[in-house]
């Protein structure tokens, strides 16, 4: 998508403020916990096509409230909430290049966290293939080597007849 030219983008977070606060009511049960996150993020992109900067999140002003809460009564009973806040609008900026822009970043994120091209052919190279194992008693997958055919299978040679050899 960027046909030689890296894009570039930029996320920022400032003036974070984070509070915590625990209240232990019942001995025998977690406390409850409640979480306030302020914040202020804004993101931008390098357009090769324009060589400069743009904008494709303005600055905005943002909170984050959650809450864990357990029941007195009952353990299963047990809420976690989240919510998002802000007295501001967000204004993103859609445009062809900031699209290829983010859509970068994702193929780059998902290139980190994928394993290496390598490691899904590797043991297929060496005449293993995978199979279920429960040695372990957990179904692990181990690889396990196949049956190597005979020689005339291989080279796709007939049987010989009965008698000859």
């Amino acid at each position: 998508g960027t046909f030689g030219a890296p894009d570039v983008l930029e996320a920022a977070l400032d003036s974070v403020k984070v509070e915590h606060a625990l209240d232990r009511r019942f001995s025998d049960r977690p406390p409850d916990q409640a979480l306030q996150v302020q914040l202020r993020l804004q993101a931008s992109f390098l357009n090769n096509s324009a060589s400069r900067w743009e904008a494709l999140a303005d600055p905005w002003a943002a909170r984050l409230e959650g809450i864990d809460h357990g029941s007195p009564v009952y353990r299963s009973d047990h809420q976690r909430q989240i919510w998002m806040s802000s007295e501001e609008h967000l204004n993103v900026h859609f445009n062809p290049a900031g699209l290829l822009s983010v859509g970068d970043a994702l193929a780059f994120a998902r290139a980190l966290t994928a394993p290496p091209p390598m490691a899904a052919s590797f043991p297929a190279q060496l005449g293993l293939s995978p199979a279920t194992d429960n040695r372990d008693g957990g179904g692990s997958v181990h690889p396990q080597p196949e049956a190597i055919p005979p020689l005339r299978a291989q080279l796709g040679l007939a049987a010989p007849a009965a008698g000859r050899a």
